[in-house]
C-alpha cells in the first residue's frame, strides 16, 4: 500500500521498502535439502525449507580458465569446508546415483570422495546433512537470485561445532562481500565464536525476558575492555551467563 499511494512524503521511503520486499525467513530441513521431500514454502532461487538446492547451485556453478566456481567464489573455497570431497556437480537423477525406492527432484547434487575411485560418485541424498547446510548457506550468500535481506532460523543445526564455527566465518565474509544484510539466530556457543565482533558490520545480541513483565529485552554484544579482561572466547562468556541471552537455571 505505502508502494502505491499517491503522496510525495513517502518518496524518500520507497526505496527501503523495495529493499525489504523480498525479505524471507529460511528453515532448513533435511529430507527437502535431499530432495527427497517437497518443499511446502516454495521460493526462488532456493524453497524456504531448502527445495530446488541443485537446481539453485546449478545456475551459479560454472568454469572460468579451467577453474571451476560456486558463484564469483572459487569452488575449491566452498569444498574446504567438506574435507573429504574434492568435486560437485549437479546431473540428472538416474539408476545409476538414485535409488528406485527414494523420491527424487528434477536435478542431484553429485560428489566425489577424494577417498574413493575417481568413478564412484553419490549424490546428496547419501551425503551428510551437514555438507548439505553448507552449500545451502554457500548458496543463499552468492546466488544473485537470492534475497538481499534474509533471516535463518537455528543457523548452527546440522553442524558440528569446529564446522559452525569454520562455516560462521566463512558466511559472513561471503555476506559482508555481496552486501548483504541476514539475521541469524543460534543455540551453539560456537557460532559466537565464528564472529568478528570488531567489524562493526557484524553484531551480535541477546534476547532475554523481563522478569517484571515477561516482555523479550534485545541487547547488543559489543567488545568491551570489561569483556577483554576476563580473557575468553565468546562461547564460554556466553555459556557462563556474562553476556546474557541464557536463562538462570
Amino acid at each position: 500500500m505505502l508502494m502505491l499511494e499517491n503522496n510525495e512524503k513517502l518518496l524518500e521511503a520507497r526505496p527501503s521498502i523495495e529493499w525489504m520486499k523480498n525479505y524471507a525467513i529460511f528453515q532448513p530441513s533435511t529430507p527437502v535439502l535431499r530432495g527427497v521431500l517437497q518443499e511446502s514454502e516454495p521460493a526462488m532461487p532456493i524453497g524456504l525449507n531448502g527445495g530446488r538446492l541443485a537446481e539453485a547451485i546449478e545456475e551459479i556453478l560454472h568454469e572460468e580458465e579451467g577453474e571451476l566456481f560456486f558463484g564469483d567464489v572459487p569452488l575449491e573455497e566452498i569444498l574446504e569446508l567438506i574435507d573429504w570431497a574434492d568435486d560437485l556437480t549437479i546431473s540428472y537423477p538416474n539408476k545409476g546415483n538414485t535409488s528406485a525406492f527414494v523420491p527424487s527432484a528434477r536435478r542431484v547434487i553429485e560428489f566425489h570422495d577424494s577417498f574413493m575411485k575417481k568413478a564412484d560418485r553419490f549424490t546428496g541424498y547419501d551425503a551428510s546433512e551437514g555438507v548439505l547446510y553448507v552449500l545451502f548457506l554457500s548458496c543463499l550468500a552468492l546466488n544473485p537470485r537470492a534475497p538481499r535481506i534474509f533471516a535463518v532460523d537455528n543457523f548452527d543445526q546440522s553442524l558440528n561445532p569446529r564446522l559452525t564455527r569454520a562455516v560462521t566465518k566463512r558466511f559472513c565474509q561471503m555476506i559482508l562481500n555481496k552486501d548483504k544484510t541476514v539475521f541469524l539466530t543460534t543455540h551453539n556457543p560456537l557460532t559466537l565464536d565464528g564472529l568478528d565482533l570488531l567489524d562493526p558490520r557484524i553484531r551480535l545480541f541477546t534476547i532475554d525476558r523481563s522478569h517484571k513483565t515477561g516482555e523479550a529485552v534485545l541487547s547488543r554484544v559489543e567488545i568491551n575492555r570489561a569483556l577483554l579482561e576476563k580473557d575468553m572466547p565468546l562461547s564460554r562468556l556466553w555459556t557462563s551467563g556474562a553476556i546474557g541471552g541464557v536463562p538462570n537455571l
